[in-house]
């Protein structure tokens, strides 16, 4: 039975094409770089001289250009082409590490966080709409789990490398590291990343915008967007802003802390191909459902302990759910669009994320200045409880709903 498994997966990685590894390499590579950025930024903000608050204020106005940008970015390249788009969300990050490393003012440290947020929508979301250019239903299940594995790859060997070369030799040498790596990806992308051939140009704008109506029409579609808008308000406004400074309060290294994300990563990134399988039985909101619950379990663990080896198990456990969401999500969002509209719909479902990273930060940041860094975890925590019992809602209405239709149409026929 092995070996059936294993032949048929060897047969599926074949039939995915030079294409899609290329783009998986470059994704890795962006976010390798990226990784040094998180784990280190929220201390290295602190150490020179920005308050709780105003870390807070600045993550949460990085998650407004990211918000506004996510849509249009996603439309323009369902006009010319996404690959170019990729291309030039890498640069944003290299300039963002070389900012970093360079300059230590609050002013180009907010500079530096909106070519971050940027290039996340150019590298990543449209990425995945790429991804779905070249790919066909039955591929892109293996496809997404592998571009996820990727991402969380690069991501989780970014902090720790980041946080040994920080603690070794000082924060500016890691960041131009980062930048040399980000160059790497540049590269590489360059030469490999291939534009579809596609009659987009003739476009009018309101066909162009024809997947934004597609996500806010269908109610499925709505249902995956408010999960990333979960998967928003749990990573990026929580557990990269917060688990940091949490971590140093433990009076944690930066090397400890970007272990943590490491074996946050590395578990994610082990369980993704894997959960692109698992949901192809269960089904992809099955998937979601479950993972949104895990996450919210994780949460609450963060925040009711002081152990660094407990934190680091909810970390993997969080990220192991994370990871199935990402798949599933990424991959029901893909099977429900077209080239033509899969960029302004990509645009839909990465602003759900930001809207989660965005008021967010500043409220935990209030929260955290009041009542400590490990209540911000217990908040997070309740209000994904909420979230969870909306989305469990929303996937019970759903099943009934599609159990109604063909009863529907069996009367209609016995009717006739």
């Amino acid at each position: 039975m092995l070996q059936t498994y294993c032949r048929q997966a060897t047969m599926a990685l074949r039939d995915l094409g030079g294409q899609v590894f290329a783009l998986c390499l470059v994704i890795f590579l962006t976010d390798l770089s990226y990784g040094f950025f998180v784990a280190s930024f929220p201390v290295y903000a602190r150490i020179n001289g920005m308050s709780l608050v105003t870390l807070g204020l600045v993550s949460t106005f990085a998650g407004i250009i990211q918000l506004g940008a996510s849509i249009p970015l996603g439309l323009l390249s369902d006009r010319i082409g996404r690959p170019g788009l990729i291309c030039a969300g890498i640069v944003a990050i290299i300039l963002n590490m070389l900012i970093l490393a360079t300059f230590t003012s609050t002013p180009l440290m907010v500079v530096g966080l909106i070519l971050n947020s940027l290039s996340c929508i150019a590298v990543f979301q449209l990425g995945h709409a790429h991804l779905g250019d070249i790919t066909t239903v039955v591929q892109r299940p293996l496809a997404f789990g592998l571009n996820t594995t990727s991402m969380a790859l690069g991501f989780g060997l970014g902090p720790y490398f980041g946080g040994v070369i920080t603690d070794k030799f000082g924060y500016s040498l890691a960041y131009y590291c980062g930048a040399a790596i980000g160059f790497i990806g540049l590269l590489l992308a360059f030469v490999t990343l291939r534009k579809q051939v596609t009659s987009e140009r003739k476009r009018s704008v309101s066909g162009l915008l024809a997947g934004v109506r597609l996500m806010l029409d269908l109610a499925d579609l709505r249902l995956v967007v408010f999960g990333n808008m979960l998967m928003g308000l749990t990573f990026a406004a929580t557990l990269a802003t917060f688990l940091p400074l949490y971590g140093r309060e433990l009076l944690l290294s930066q090397g400890a802390i970007g272990s943590m994300f490491a074996v946050r990563a590395l578990v994610s990134a082990a369980g993704r191909v894997a959960s692109s399988l698992l949901s192809r039985r269960v089904g992809n909101l099955s998937m979601m459902l479950v993972s949104i619950l895990v996450i919210t379990v994780a949460t609450f663990g963060v925040g009711s302990t002081t152990s660094p080896g407990f934190i680091t198990a909810c970390l993997a456990v969080e990220g192991l759910a994370y990871g199935g969401f990402m798949v599933s999500g990424l991959t029901y969002m893909t099977n429900h669009t077209s080239a033509e509209n899969r960029g302004a719909a990509g645009g839909v479902y990465a602003m759900a994320m930001g809207a989660g990273a965005t008021i967010a930060p500043w409220i935990l940041g209030l929260v955290a200045d009041h009542w400590g860094i490990r209540s911000v975890f217990m908040v997070t925590g309740m209000t994904l409880t909420v979230g969870l019992v909306i989305f469990a809602k929303g996937v019970i209405r759903l099943r009934a709903a599609n159990r109604a239709v063909p009863q529907a149409e069996e009367i209609a026929s016995l009717s006739a």
